[in-house]
């Protein structure tokens, strides 16, 4: 027997809503706890292949519930969006499909260019949304965040545009004033340099512009002081000194969120040299989030260079321990996390868009980096991922239980899609249209079911709107979600295949998992348990025998 497991941890919080789901992808209307159940046999309900409450969509699961309830709106969102330890005992021998699948990429308009991409229910009806972050408009005198509401069939309504200022340029999606519904920040890459928040309404609109902070880069959300509240990390390519007037080499900001969609004053740390982008996992396995900093460096000076990325182990009050950098390929710009080699601890990937010369890239390249459990790395192993990869997100794209790697590839109109091996390598990347408009490439990804049949779809950031493609593969994964009702636990997952079980244990590394055989199916064709939370910590998997 071989298995992946998927372990996610939440840490205690302060805050206590009667209930919060938290999952891959927002509950579908109709599908909450106590709809009307029907008993199923214990065969309809164990075994289909699985995701749990992160986007790496896996095979096999492990859950880890918190030592404390009740949790909080900003916990479960950054814990289910954002953070993801993946763990190990066995792997489980999936028959996955032999070459990625998808639908041919579907277009779907919107004003300017968009150079990110993030996810979120925002209109609270169940069905995952996108929001794009954009510069350069092509209507010149507006400068929108765009929101295109999802159909829950991998189609999307007409854009509704929200003011941001001038080019809002990337975009964090998360519960930044804890009511419950996604908000959106939004660095304006103006000579200002700064970051806003839209608070979300709930109905896809939102409240007027909140100027929350004076810097700004690519965001990243987390609760890095343990308080509840969502907080930003923002890589910052360059810095302006005020007295000189002089642009110097970058850092990491991080801003610490005041519950209600404001931020304090930003406490800056070094990182390697032209902070671009930020990864958030816990490297360590300490339950506290920490940063991985993913640095272009200079691939054209003499000698060249090459990007890295710098770990800041995070000590859960707000503070991180020195930085720590380790070598990547040339010219990095972004990373990605996940257990590459199953052995229980969280790697990093990062990708190389490689030096720009006479209108095409060189040395383009993704690095892997396969991390030791202690916050700690190992050398970096390149692979060729495409024409100047720029952003990468990880998932099980053909259903074969081991994280794959799918790269946005700025100079062409492709992503391209790794496969991985499940031992830290990964096969030879195999390229996929990615729709557009002629003439604009790639500049960002994101990872979500976009029409409701649990597989991990992709969402790509192009001039003119967003590409959608739909993963077509039978036996791609699908989502385990977890939810609180006051003291209950509910495990959730759509109606499975055969031969997979739901155990639980007090440990993870225990040789004495327990199975549940309780199962119910409700109304709408998912399976679920409810159990009371009863401390300490406990560690729930499903498993192929």
């Amino acid at each position: 027997m071989r298995m992946i497991e998927n372990f996610l941890t939440l840490p205690p919080e302060r805050r206590s809503p009667t209930r919060q789901v938290f999952e891959s992808t927002p509950k579908r209307a109709g599908s909450e706890i106590g709809a009307p159940q029907c008993q199923s046999s214990r065969g309809q309900c164990q075994d289909r292949p699985i995701e749990k409450a992160a986007f790496r969509f896996l095979r096999t699961t492990v859950v880890k519930f918190p030592v404390k309830f009740p949790l909080s709106p900003a916990t479960i969102m950054v814990s289910a969006l954002l953070l993801s330890f993946l763990l190990h005992s066995d792997r489980v021998q999936a028959d996955g499909c032999p070459a990625p699948s998808f639908a041919e990429a579907r277009n779907f308009p919107a004003s300017g260019c968009a150079v990110s991409v993030a996810v979120g229910d925002f209109n609270g009806d169940g069905k995952n949304d996108l929001v794009l972050g954009t510069v350069f408009p092509f209507d010149c005198c507006t400068f929108n965040v765009p929101v295109l509401l999802g159909n829950g069939d991998g189609t999307f309504q007409p854009a509704l545009n929200s003011y941001a200022g001038p080019n809002p340029s990337t975009v964090a999606v998360g519960d930044f004033n804890g009511d419950s519904k996604p908000d959106v920040a939004v660095h304006i890459a103006s000579y200002t340099k700064n970051i806003s928040v839209l608070l979300g309404q709930g109905d896809g609109k939102f409240q007027p512009l909140i100027q929350s902070s004076t810097v700004g880069g690519f965001l990243v959300p987390g609760d890095f002081n343990s308080d509840g509240k969502l907080d930003l990390a923002s890589a910052n390519y360059v810095s302006f000194d005020q007295n000189s007037r002089t642009y110097t080499n970058g850092n990491l900001s991080v801003v610490l969120g005041n519950g209600d969609g404001t931020f304090s004053a930003a406490t800056a740390h070094i990182a390697g040299l032209h902070p671009f982008s930020v990864a958030i996992s816990d490297f360590n396995a300490d339950g506290k989030f920490d940063l991985a900093v993913i640095n272009f460096g200079d691939p054209y000076s003499s000698p060249q260079t090459n990007g890295s990325a710098t770990v800041l182990l995070g000590r859960g009050d707000g503070s991180f321990n020195p930085a720590v950098n380790y070598s990547a390929g040339v010219a990095s710009v972004s990373g990605a996390v996940g257990d590459f080699n199953g052995d229980g601890t969280v790697d990093l990937a990062v990708a190389n868009i490689g030096s720009y010369y006479q209108g095409s890239f060189t040395n383009s390249s993704v690095s892997v980096l396969l991390g030791k459990g202690d916050g700690t790395f190992q050398a970096d192993v390149n692979y060729d991922a495409g024409a100047a990869p720029v952003s990468l997100a990880v998932a099980d794209f053909n259903g074969d239980g081991k994280p794959d790697l799918a790269v946005a590839n700025y100079n062409s109109t492709n992503v391209s899609v790794l496969l991985g091996n499940g031992d830290g390598t990964f096969k030879s990347a195999i390229s996929l249209s990615a729709g557009g408009y002629p003439a604009y490439s790639p500049e960002s990804l994101a990872i979500a079911d976009f029409n409701g049949d649990g597989k991990p779809d992709v969402a790509v950031a192009v001039c003119g709107g967003a590409a959608v493609l739909l993963n077509t593969c039978p036996n791609a994964g699908v989502r385990l979600a977890v939810a609180q009702v006051n003291n209950n636990v509910t495990l959730f997952w759509p109606l499975p295949y055969t031969n997979f079980v739901l155990e639980s244990a007090a440990s993870l590394r225990s040789t004495n998992w327990q199975g549940f055989f309780n199962e119910t199916t409700t109304n709408n064709g998912r399976c679920e348990i409810t159990l009371p939370f009863d401390p300490p910590t406990k560690f729930f998997r499903l498993r192929k025998p």
